[in-house]
């Protein structure tokens, strides 16, 4: 049944994947906004500073203590606080001698300013490395922080970057972010390595008077933390995306019943003692994660969850739990594999599928008489007689490669960057693409193709704004990323918002292309392509 001509397979695919495509690009996430490259990639020329035993103050309402008066007496402090400008502190070390409270201090300060390839150590137990309270516009950025209270305590703080750093063996929490009365919205904490600290990897507190919004977690490895490797309270619409969260004690990701509207998109859940993800939040969307090796994959309390296309295998227990006061979620475009058992279902409104396109079984008994990749009995949820996942994906069928997210580096002064990407399941290598765009028109280069890993270093670029996007390849189909813009300029590696630099996603902006069409073209660009070289079976309904 199967033997449509070649023009119709042809014209169905570019259809469906242009329509693919401009769904991920007018839904992308925010993910890798502001990153910057990693310590060994950054030349510094500059002179190091020994302050044991003296830690640093800098208020903007104090005369005696602003970034001013520091950046004209202090030779470890430069820069003039604009945005192509910054105050800087780099290559100072603090060791607190477990007797200072905070090593390095800033309060009340709206300027532009950078904390860089510092090592910070030593506070007491209830200690900060870095406390920032009503700071907006800072990058904290290639730091090595352990055997501190807080590694890095945020207070009604704004639009802040904390990335490449690492931040370990501390006694209470790796990053915290803390809301009292307004604050704690826009940060980004971004390619940061967090382990073995007592309490949180990254703990975001807000608060009933005022709740956080608008974060980023993007691209960190949050490991062996003593509770959770990222905890939500009162904090509503934030992106937690390509993470990588393993081994934390208790939780991957734990969402407090005061958090609306997160995103949780694009990360690895790998031996987690208790669950990858507990939500108790509201309206969370769970999607392209993949839960594999912890006791739960996730355990949902809360009420209008969306859990799609993630992948939940060899998980200890369950892979998946939904609670009996968890009402109108919709669960689909899931794979359940091997997992001791797939799924249980305690409550009574949660729909196992979208009207046409349900999940994928390891354990489904069913046929697929009429091949069309979808099975022809339903699939109990348990407990028996509860919940059911009336089309059910059938194994067969289910055979192309899986969703992924695709981000970046911030360019570096010459135009050097990185792009990485998450895992698709079943994919067997990877292209990447340049577009480019030439007043209305827009075209594809392929820059590399055949990539087994998953990431990619690119150099010289020159000023612009650019385009890529990750195809995703086995031997019956292709998955596209999402497309991700790369800011290019050789005048300052940043901002205009205090931010470090490009990488951001694309639904930040204005597509330059001048109409939308011009992204079906380059679909076609790209579809016609692969289809010369591959005979492609689509699977009905991804979505």
């Amino acid at each position: 049944m199967r033997q449509t001509s070649k023009k119709i397979v042809m014209l169905i695919s570019l259809v469906f994947f242009s329509l693919i495509f401009y769904s991920i690009y007018n839904n992308n996430i925010g993910n890798s906004e502001e990153a910057e490259l990693k310590q060994d990639e950054f030349i510094n020329d500059s002179d190091s500073w020994d302050l044991t035993g003296t830690p640093i103050l800098i208020d903007d309402n104090n005369p005696s203590y602003n970034w001013a008066i520091t950046a004209s007496t202090q030779p470890w402090c430069s820069g003039s606080g604009t945005w192509s400008d910054p105050y800087t502190i780099e290559n100072v070390t603090i060791d607190g001698q477990n007797i200072i409270s905070t090593l390095i201090q800033i309060e009340h300060s709206s300027v532009y300013f950078i904390i860089k390839n510092c090592i910070l150590y030593g506070s007491v137990s209830a200690g900060n490395a870095l406390y920032l309270a009503v700071v907006d516009n800072g990058i904290i950025m290639n730091n090595s922080i352990y055997d501190v209270g807080d590694g890095i305590d945020l207070i009604n703080s704004n639009n802040n970057t904390i990335c490449n750093n690492k931040i370990y063996n501390n006694n209470k929490n790796g990053i915290i972010i803390n809301s009292w009365v307004y604050g704690g919205d826009k940060n980004r904490i971004i390619e940061n390595e967090i382990y073995n600290n007592n309490e949180y990897g990254i703990y975001f507190d807000g608060d009933p008077s005022y709740i956080m919004k608008d974060n980023i977690i993007s691209n960190n490895n949050i490991s062996f933390n003593g509770i959770d490797g990222i905890r939500l309270f009162y904090s509503d619409y934030n992106i937690i995306n390509s993470n990588n969260i393993f081994n934390n004690t208790e939780d991957g990701i734990q969402l407090h019943v005061s958090s609306y509207y997160n995103k949780i998109i694009g990360n690895n859940f790998t031996g987690n003692i208790e669950y990858g993800i507990e939500n108790y939040g509201y309206n969370t969307e769970i999607s392209f994660n993949t839960f594999l090796n912890n006791l739960y994959g996730i355990y949902n309390h809360g009420d209008d969850t969306i859990i799609r296309k993630n992948n939940f295998t060899d998980n200890d227990l369950y892979g998946l739990v939904v609670s009996g006061g968890s009402d109108n979620n919709i669960i689909f475009n899931n794979q359940f594999i091997n997992n001791s058992v797939n799924a249980y279902d305690y409550s009574s409104s949660t729909e196992w599928d979208n009207g046409s396109l349900g999940n994928y079984w390891n354990d489904y008994s069913g046929l697929d008489g009429d091949d069309n990749g979808i099975g022809d009995s339903s699939y109990d949820v348990p407990p028996t007689g509860g919940s059911v996942d009336n089309y059910p994906i059938f194994e067969d069928e289910y055979i192309s490669p899986g969703p992924f997210i695709l981000n970046s580096t911030a360019p570096d002064i010459n135009g050097n960057f990185k792009v990485n990407w998450s895992n698709s399941i079943g994919a067997d290598n990877y292209s990447i693409y340049w577009l480019i765009t030439k007043g209305n028109m827009l075209s594809a280069t392929l820059v590399e193709s055949g990539l087994t890993n998953n990431s990619y270093f690119i150099f010289n670029f020159p000023d612009g704004t650019f385009f890529f996007v990750i195809v995703a390849y086995n031997e019956t189909g292709f998955t596209f990323s999402n497309n991700e813009e790369i800011i290019v300029s050789y005048a300052i590696n940043g901002d205009a918002n205090g931010g470090g630099g490009g990488g951001k996603s694309s639904d930040d902006y204005t597509i330059p292309f001048g109409n939308d069409y011009l992204l079906i073209v380059l679909i076609s660009i790209i579809t016609l392509t692969v289809l010369k070289k591959r005979k492609i079976s689509f699977k009905k309904g991804l979505d």
